[in-house]
């Protein structure tokens, strides 16, 4: 496989970066499917969006993950599923 930064997120999430060398457009676009992705949630931003999302039983992440590629993004985020796996089991785990 090629470097990190050559390679393409299944979900199509970039890093907020992107958008100072991205085409206005395609920023617009991003940002609307955003939108369109997440309702409401939208206006609460990336970082508190994850916070809330931490607070998130296992399961209710894997049912908003379904709900639209934006919520995916996010329900499926790393920091997301470390906060559940460790509120679930604590330190009583071996990998």
């Amino acid at each position: 496989r090629g470097h990190m930064s050559s390679e393409i997120h299944p979900l199509g999430v970039r890093p907020s970066g992107n958008a100072l060398t991205s085409l206005r457009e395609d920023v617009e676009r991003r940002v609307r499917t955003k939108e369109q992705g997440l309702g409401a949630l939208a206006a609460l931003g990336d970082t508190l969006l994850l916070r809330v999302l931490e607070s998130c039983a296992p399961r209710t992440l894997a049912a908003l993950a379904q709900t639209s590629k934006a919520m995916r993004a996010f329900a499926t985020h790393a920091d997301v599923w470390k906060a559940a796996v460790l509120e679930t089991f604590g330190g009583r785990f071996r990998y």
